[in-house]
């Protein structure tokens, strides 16, 4: 998704922490960083949902990259 970089989670080193590949036909939508930023002011309690979704995949990538 970008959460990580998108609200910059990551200290802005925006480093990035999965791939994706898809198995089948893939329709791809684009958001800028700025338009993702303007529609969280509406709606700040999605920010805080995909904040704290940012902050564990954070961790979790942290713990492989240790191991």
């Amino acid at each position: 998704f970008g959460e990580i970089g998108i609200l910059n989670l990551d200290g802005g080193i925006n480093r990035r922490s999965a791939d994706v590949r898809s198995v089948g036909y893939l329709e791809l939508f684009v958001l800028s960083r700025e338009d993702v930023l303007e529609a969280l002011k509406d709606h700040p309690e999605a920010e805080c949902v995909i904040r704290e979704y940012g902050q564990r995949r954070l961790r979790v990538v942290e713990a492989h990259r240790l191991k």
